[in-house]
């Protein structure tokens, strides 16, 4: 009696589980081994009690047991840990280990996942940003166009990645002094943002930013301001006035307003942003910095 009450409550528990409703008669299939293999673990009991009762399906059984064994073996995020760590100590500024990092989590992805998987251009991506960082570009821009067309191929060309890979080859491109063709990509990007994001997004906000730097290079000051402005009322709106992003925002203004010759109202934005930024990121974060060197600019000028 006690062995039936158990037997009746496993079956109980299996029934609560949503079977994949497969009726014999159907052909096996890869795409069939993979629906079970889906499947909740009592449901794969389930059919492996019952599909023994069949040739084929002591044969799927084997496949199935087969892919199991494989899908064990692989990482869920494989090279996630290097990432991780390579964005860390990018934010403390150790470059050289975030680039280490970044090649070993890059190296390991392409082995597991395969060439053009997205988790490899987001390797590439942060690589490349490293790399222009420490004025590497002509390998940054390398890894920039193979991780761009990597994500137009397997995300489409509209996806927001691709607007992320188009800003970072716009930079790249801007400190080249390529700058048309730097201005065409920040303004695809940004019109993809759009799309993706929204009108008022932290990420349209930034793309307007980095849009302004562009036509502040160019000598275009009365748009570059009204783009600056722009963008940190964006965020404040979206993210507040004390956010990192916010806050970098604000010291790219103020060195807007010091190279414009109006330094009453570049300190306020200076000493504000320099203030956040210290709070919230490692002192050797690259926002820091550049803060504490417009800070300085400032009370230099």
């Amino acid at each position: 009696m006690i062995r039936r009450r158990r037997v009746m409550r496993q079956r109980v528990r299996n029934l609560q589980h949503q079977a994949i409703p497969i009726p014999f008669g159907v052909p096996f299939s890869p795409f069939l081994i993979s629906q079970i293999s889906d499947a909740p673990v009592p449901f794969q009991r389930q059919w492996s009690a019952m599909l023994t009762l069949t040739t084929p399906g002591v044969n799927l059984l084997r496949q199935l047991n087969s892919m199991l064994k494989r899908r064990a073996q692989i990482p869920r995020n494989p090279g996630k840990r290097w990432f991780n760590r390579a964005i860390r100590a990018r934010d403390h500024g150790n470059l050289a280990d975030a680039e280490a990092c970044l090649r070993r989590s890059l190296a390991l992805r392409k082995k597991i996942l395969g060439p053009e998987h997205p988790a490899v251009a987001q390797s590439m991506n942060h690589l490349g940003n490293v790399l222009a960082e420490i004025e590497r570009y002509e390998e940054a821009e390398t890894l920039y166009r193979e991780s761009l067309a990597m994500r137009k191929k397997t995300l489409g060309p509209e996806h927001r990645d691709v607007a992320s890979s188009l800003s970072n080859l716009a930079n790249v491109m801007q400190a080249t002094g390529r700058l048309v063709g730097a201005e065409r990509l920040y303004r695809q990007s940004l019109k993809l943002r759009k799309k993706a994001y929204g009108p008022r997004h932290e990420n349209v906000a930034m793309c307007l930013s980095n849009l302004a730097i562009h036509l502040q290079n160019t000598g275009r000051s009365v748009q570059a301001e009204r783009y600056f402005r722009k963008a940190l009322a964006m965020l404040e709106e979206v993210l507040g006035s004390k956010h990192p992003l916010t806050a970098y925002t604000q010291a790219n203004l103020a060195d807007f307003l010091r190279l414009t010759g109006r330094l009453t109202e570049a300190i306020p934005f200076a000493k504000q942003a320099h203030g956040h930024l210290r709070q919230a990121l490692p002192k050797e974060h690259r926002y820091v910095r550049w803060a504490r060197k417009v800070l300085g600019e400032v009370r230099k000028d």
